[in-house]
Formats: C-alpha cells, sequence, structure tokens
C-alpha cells in the first residue's frame, strides 16, 4: 500500500516527573514505537520513516530546534508532493517494553489524525551520560564500608572500574535486545577475604546482566534474569 500525501506532525511533552537532565540535540537520530510499528531514522538531512504496509517516506530536513521545555523538534518537509513532519523528541529515560530496552528519549508521532508513541535516540548515551557509575547495591547488598566499586562506561563499546580492590576493564554490548557484558581482566592486589568476596559477587553479578533501566532517581539499574543484580549511581547524582 502506497501511503496517502498525508501531512505530518510529531509531537511530545518532556517527562518532567523523571528527573532526567535536558539531553543535547541529537545529530543523527532513530525513534521508534510498537503496535503498530514505526521508525523513523535522521541521518543528516535525511528523514525516512517505515512503516508495514506502507512505502518508505523520504523527506529533507530543514530545521532543528530546542524548546523552552528541552523538547528537540526536527522538521521536515518535501516539496512534491507538499508534506512536513515534526519529530519532538523530550527528556527520558523512556523503556520498550517489548524489546526490554531503555532509551534517552520519548517521543510521539502524529499522522493526521493519528498519534503514535515511542522511544528515540542511542541507549548508550543513557550510560556514558556520566563518566563514573558509583556502585550502591550488589546482589540487594550495599558495598563493603569504606570500599568504592565503581564503573565507567565509553561510546567505544569498553567499560572500566574497580570491584573494590582491584581495577577491572572490559567491554559491554547493547543490542535491540538489552546489555551484556563482556569478559572482565582485572590486576591481581590481594585485599582482606570480605572484599575479595564482594568484588567476586560484583564481576558475577555482572556476567548475568541482561538489561538496563535508569531510575527515577537517575540511578543506573543493571537486571538480570531474575531482577536488579546491580545499583549504581553518577556523578553529582
Amino acid at each position: 500500500m502506497t501511503a496517502r500525501p498525508l501531512p505530518i506532525a510529531l509531537l511530545l511533552a518532556a517527562v518532567g516527573a523523571s528527573g532526567a537532565a535536558a539531553q543535547d540535540m541529537p545529530g543523527d537520530v532513530s525513534a521508534s514505537g510498537n503496535e503498530p510499528f514505526w521508525r523513523v531514522e535522521i541521518e543528516g538531512d535525511t528523514f525516512a520513516l517505515m512503516r508495514p504496509d506502507f512505502d518508505p517516506l523520504f523527506l529533507s530536513v530543514i530545521e532543528r530546534q530546542t524548546r523552552e521545555d528541552g523538547t528537540h523538534v526536527i522538521t521536515s518537509a518535501s516539496s512534491s508532493p507538499a508534506l512536513q513532519a515534526f519529530l519532538s523528541l523530550g527528556a527520558g529515560p523512556c523503556n520498550d517494553t517489548m524489546a526490554d530496552q531503555t532509551y534517552p528519549f520519548t517521543a510521539e508521532l502524529a499522522l493526521g489524525d493519528t498519534v503514535l508513541t515511542g522511544c528515540g535516540g542511542d541507549p548508550r548515551d543513557l550510560l556514558t551520560s556520566t563518566d563514573l557509575w558509583t556502585v550502591t547495591e550488589i546482589a540487594g547488598a550495599a558495598p563493603v564500608e569504606g570500599t568504592e566499586v565503581t564503573l565507567g562506561f565509553d561510546a567505544e563499546g569498553r567499560v572500566a572500574g574497580s570491584g573494590g580492590c582491584n581495577r577491572f576493564t572490559g567491554s559491554y554490548e547493547i543490542t535491540g535486545e538489552g546489555l551484556s557484558f563482556g569478559p572482565a581482566a582485572s590486576t591481581r592486589m590481594a585485599c582482606p577475604e570480605e572484599i575479595m568476596a564482594q568484588e567476586q559477587a560484583f564481576f558475577a553479578a555482572l556476567e548475568q546482566v541482561i538489561s538496563f533501566d535508569i531510575g527515577d532517581g537517575g540511578e543506573l539499574i543493571l537486571r538480570g534474569p531474575e531482577g536488579p543484580v546491580i545499583v549504581a549511581v553518577g556523578d553529582g547524582s
């Protein structure tokens, strides 16, 4: 079925109650939603909208604007046929329950009288939003008093930090299904037995991670198959 030449308006209200900090205007960005499925891809000056049973719609980006409430609006248009699209991205985080993934922006897509909701942005931006996450819970228990367990993410898929005794480095991967960590390499310092046990519990928890979430207070929640295994707070939290 060919998409009808309808004007398109994309609307979004920022989620002020979440406590999430304002995000910078993204360059290339994607947004999508479910039931029914839709997906927008913006690369450079090209806006592409994909929906089942419709031909892809391609427009040219003509303006990027950030409103006073922090909502980002990307305006796209074509002259033949005359169409206009407004993609708005508001402060998240936004949870895609079907994919079990968390995104930095919430999104709404309106096609004529039809309004479709979804999420947008790169989940990696949430992990790299702070230089260092300080762990407050490992398998439901607080770290040993006087120790600091940390982890920090970079945009290239590397993670590094401290298990409370030894420094470690490793890799992480974000897919459409969630988050996973590769094997960690660490230094080999010896510490008191209680601290070494904590460190082993931390590394074991990382191996269990299948997804992540951002809590109402901005904390990072790393989840295993049966629930949270690590909770951490960012710089300034």
